[in-house]
């Protein structure tokens, strides 16, 4: 599901991929809400291209978030494993 996009010039963000909002307008709590669901398994966005993002703070915040969730995605997998161990290792930790 695409929950980050470029359209008419702007860029925007879903979390539910039907309601749309303007990039501009995204919050902490949204924010958080993204990360949770590019580290889910079906998380798309459009590729950043600046020629199609007029607005210059759109423009910023769109590049810097397809960056950050781009190199999340490269590592989701090891992220994952590494949560997991982490938990594993804290819940031995205290049965034991």
């Amino acid at each position: 599901m695409k929950h980050l996009r470029i359209d008419s010039g702007k860029g925007q963000y879903s979390i539910d991929g039907t309601v749309w909002t303007d990039l501009d307008k995204l919050g902490k709590d949204d924010l958080f809400k993204l990360i949770d669901l590019a580290l889910a398994d079906n998380f798309e966005m459009d590729s950043y291209v600046k020629e199609q993002i007029p607005n210059p703070a759109h423009e910023v915040i769109y590049r810097n978030l397809s960056t950050k969730l781009t190199e999340l995605l490269g590592k989701r997998d090891r992220f994952r494993d590494e949560s997991q161990q982490l938990f594993r290792e804290a819940l031995m930790k205290y049965q034991g």
